[in-house]
């Protein structure tokens, strides 16, 4: 269990669970995320990952939003806490500002006797830092060990990240080499369309050498939750024709607003205004006849 179990493993299957009031609710309600994560193959559960963010953070901000995810080991007799993973506040993602670039901090919650105990600085084992301008066009994260060392890079597509297609992040060590992978998965049969089009749930498939250090590995899977958010938790329903974003320097844009979609309006409410308000404004209009007259 913990840590150990890391060291045999090669891989993660992450599989986002769909939230049915979301989806009832048309995104009026955003509830907690919860993940299962697997071994490589996606046979195997190791991990029950849940999301434990205020009600307030989740309406208010959406995919900006903090987040703390409890990370429990479910392959004991009992689940347990192993890490918890911790991405601060920023007001933007805009990476140009230094107090804005994005993190998110792993850290190992079981001592040298197997208990659970408090986050602290010194259960922290692995960060995920944005560096300075975010990659420019291509998404970049790093990530560094316990003691502040550089260890590995990951690097998203060039500019845009569909959500259909799918996305490619690629996996570099310290010294630059190409060691694996991270991929979104796209949308392969009927029932992913239908997935993708009314809910945020996402799934993911992680590949990296057996011999990567455990924290590092923890460390990727931190870094995929906040890809997760930041490209994949916005809103989208069968209105909403924004089926990519486009990066630039950190910040991920909607390349179709839903302000631009379905008639230019966001909702069924305001196109219904529109339309009331263009019924009012045609009664009150001179008719041809009176024109001429």
């Amino acid at each position: 269990m913990g840590l150990p179990m890391l060291l045999k493993v090669d891989g993660f299957y992450v599989e986002q669970q769909w939230e049915v009031l979301e989806t009832v609710t048309c995104g009026c309600y955003e509830g907690a995320n919860r993940y299962k994560v697997m071994d490589r193959s996606g046979k195997v559960q190791l991990f029950a990952v849940k999301e434990k963010t205020g009600f307030c953070w989740r309406y208010c901000c959406g995919e900006h939003r903090p987040f703390t995810m409890h990370v429990n080991d479910v392959t004991g007799a009992k689940d347990q806490k192993m890490a918890v993973f911790k991405r601060p506040y920023h007001c933007c993602q805009w990476a140009v500002i230094p107090c804005c670039l994005p993190t998110v901090h792993a850290h190992y919650t079981v001592d040298e006797t197997g208990r659970t105990i408090g986050t602290s600085h010194d259960t922290l084992i692995a960060t995920m830092r944005t560096p300075w301008c975010g990659g420019c066009f291509s998404p970049t994260y790093d990530v560094y060990d316990r003691d502040n060392a550089y260890q590995a890079r990951i690097t998203g597509p060039f500019c845009c990240i569909c959500d259909f297609c799918g996305a490619d992040f690629s996996i570099e060590n310290a010294a630059g080499n190409h060691i694996g992978t991270l991929k979104k998965l796209g949308a392969k049969t009927a029932r992913d369309v239908v997935t993708e089009l009314n809910t945020d749930a996402d799934t993911f498939r992680v590949e990296f050498p057996i011999e990567l250090g455990p924290e590092i590995k923890l460390g990727i899977l931190a870094t995929l939750f906040h890809i997760d958010f930041s490209f994949f938790e916005d809103e989208r329903s069968p209105r909403e024709c924004k089926c990519c974003d486009i990066y630039c320097c950190g910040v991920p844009m909607a390349c179709c607003p839903k302000y631009c979609a379905c008639c230019c309006y966001a909702t069924k409410q305001a196109r219904e205004k529109a339309k009331k308000d263009k019924l009012r404004a045609n009664k009150g209009a001179p008719q041809n006849g009176e024109m001429d007259r």
